[in-house]
This record gives C-alpha cells, structure tokens and sequence, in this order.
C-alpha cells in the first residue's frame, strides 16, 4: 500500500485494502495510513473522509498520521469546510492530533479565503497549550494579507517576537504586501528596515512592495 502511494498510484493502494475488509481480515492503524496517504496525494479528499470513517467504526486507534493525512487531503482540494468539520469531530471525539493539523485546517480556510475561521484556529491553538511554530504564523499572516487586515498582521509580528519564532523572507513579503495594500507606507518601510537589521534576505517582491 505504501509504495503504491508513493508512486502517486492510489487506486491500486486501495485494492489491497478493500481485500482485507472484504476477507475480514484485520486492519491496524498503519495500513489505513498508508492507504488515507496514498489517497491524500491523489487529492481524493472524499475518499480520506470515508476512510476516516471506516476508522471511527472500527476498534483501531488512530494517531496523529491518521488526522493529518484527512485534514490535508481537504487542504489540498481547498475544502476548508469539511476541513473544519473534520477538526471539529476529532476534538470532540479526543483523537490524538498535533499542530500539524491545525496548520493544515487553518492553511485550508485561507486557501477558501476564511480567515475568521483561520484566525479563530489561531487562537484555538493557544487554548490547547500546543506551540506554534512559523508555518501556523505564516498561515495567520496569509489569511489576513489577502483581506488587507495589516493592524492584525503587525499583532501577529510582536507575537513571534514574544515566542522566539523566526520570521523569515515569505513572513516579512507577506507583511510587507499588506501593509502597502493599505498604504501603511511608514509600516511597510520600517519592516524592510527591521528585515536588513535581523539579516534576513530581501528579494523582488520585498521592494516591489516598498
């Protein structure tokens, strides 16, 4: 199953799984895994949904390769909704996940352009005593870039100060572009200021923005 998922060839990985459950024969965790996988790359988002399912009705625990392969399956196919109906149902039902998901949930809502939904993860994170890390910061500023929100943005670069979080060139490009969308040029300007002060790289789309 696995390797037929890393050959991109998902419908062959879900043959071997079918003749399990069709023979009765036990599945554990690791091959559904390697199944949800396969079917993720594929962008089968519907599939992974009813895998996911086979799951919950069995007796197998799952972990948390199993909710991330879901989450990012409808990431991938920009399903923030089921996305955010899966999240909803895991933490309800306790299934173990890590900030990955999040980070996929929250990437999938700016993908759909939901940054309410995105934003609200954001702060749901802090409530669950998971740390972020860049990739949940970078799908914040994302989420608000694309909705010209720079008062937010500048909020969430003092608070990957407050938490020792690298910003790096995508983070500042982002920042950058949304305060010039909102012709916050001071704001803007003093960024790529601080960008050349923490020795990080500028490139085009740093001084396009400026």
């Amino acid at each position: 199953i696995s390797t037929c998922g890393k050959s991109g060839m998902w419908k062959n990985a879900l043959l071997p799984f079918s003749a399990m459950t069709h023979s009765q024969v036990e599945f554990d965790v690791i091959s559904l895994n390697a199944t949800m996988s396969a079917c993720e790359k594929g962008g089968e988002w519907q599939l992974v949904c009813q895998l996911l399912s086979v799951l919950v009705q069995s007796q197998v625990e799952s972990n948390t390769v199993t909710v991330d392969s879901a989450i990012t399956a409808c990431e991938r196919s920009g399903k923030w909704e089921q996305a955010m109906q899966l999240l909803g149902a895991m933490m309800l039902s306790n299934m173990e996940f890590s900030i990955v998901t999040f980070n996929a949930a929250m990437s999938a809502c700016t993908k759909g352009g939901a940054w309410e939904q995105a934003l609200q993860l954001f702060c749901t994170i802090a409530q669950c005593t998971m740390k972020s890390d860049s990739t949940t910061f970078g799908a914040a500023i994302s989420a608000c870039e694309n909705f010209n929100l720079w008062e937010i943005v500048l909020h969430l670069f003092a608070e990957m100060d407050v938490e020792s979080i690298r910003k790096d060139t995508i983070s500042y490009n982002a920042a950058i572009s949304v305060c010039e969308k909102a012709f916050q040029w001071a704001h803007a300007s003093q960024l790529l200021t601080d960008m050349f002060d923490a020795l990080i790289s500028a490139d085009v789309i740093s001084f396009s923005a400026t």
